[in-house]
């Protein structure tokens, strides 16, 4: 008796981690946008975004896995899709100075936990701080020491902003060679989250100061903000 129930037991983990693992099929079917000049746009997200047009810039989907590089299987992998990838200029060959991504995430995917409508929602603002750092918290837009949050509403809609720094090897290593030296940059990591179309959209970049300042002014835009 005691085997069946193990074994039904088992069955049941199994099915749970295979569910898990499958990819968003809401993700899968989102339109990739159009790039016009140095602005990104998806009509199905109703979202813009003017990127510096000195940053190199990607629409590789496959970019998603840098979300959870070590875990493929992760629910930040299979139920995201990053829809831009920038690189920031570098001052010299294998020098950091940023990199930045715009990802759309499937809640439903995610989790079942809804996104507040308004600041004075605490609980809900708690509960999507914790699903974000417990799902993203391995990407390289989170800093290992930890993130300031907050939920601000200056859009007219929710927005929460999950902030960190550290201390990283300025060199990069170069064609797999391991970096020359050792020359510590302070940098920042920056996660901001709103809702569009049924989606969470992130933007998202850890840089050098410089590079954060030239992020901050980036315009992003939301076609279908509420009403006041």
């Amino acid at each position: 008796m005691r085997a069946g129930i193990l074994a039904a037991a088992l069955a049941f983990i199994a099915v749970v981690a295979v569910a898990k693992s499958k990819s968003s099929a809401k993700i899968a079917a989102l339109p990739e946008g159009e790039i016009a000049g140095h602005v990104y746009i998806n009509r199905a997200l109703g979202i813009s975004y003017e990127y510096p047009s000195d940053w190199r810039v990607s629409t590789d989907p496959q970019r998603t896995i840098n979300l959870d590089a070590n875990h493929p299987d992760s629910p930040a992998v299979q139920c995201s899709r990053v829809l831009l990838w920038l690189d920031g200029p570098k001052k010299s060959e294998g020098r950091f100075s940023g990199i930045a991504a715009l990802i759309a995430v499937d809640p439903g995917c995610l989790t079942n936990v809804q996104f507040p409508q308004s600041t004075l929602d605490r609980q809900g603002i708690n509960e999507v701080v914790d699903v974000l750092v417990k799902n993203f918290k391995h990407s390289p837009f989170f800093s290992p020491y930890g993130v300031r949050c907050q939920a601000s509403a200056e859009s007219r809609r929710v927005e929460f902003l999950l902030t960190g720094a550290m201390t990283i090897n300025a060199n990069e290593s170069i064609k797999g060679q391991p970096a020359p030296a050792k020359d510590p940059l302070e940098v920042h990591t920056a996660f901001f989250v709103v809702e569009s179309s049924g989606f969470w959209i992130a933007r998202a970049y850890i840089a050098d100061e410089p590079s954060e300042r030239v992020l901050q002014q980036a315009k992003f835009s939301l076609a279908d903000t509420p009403a006041p």
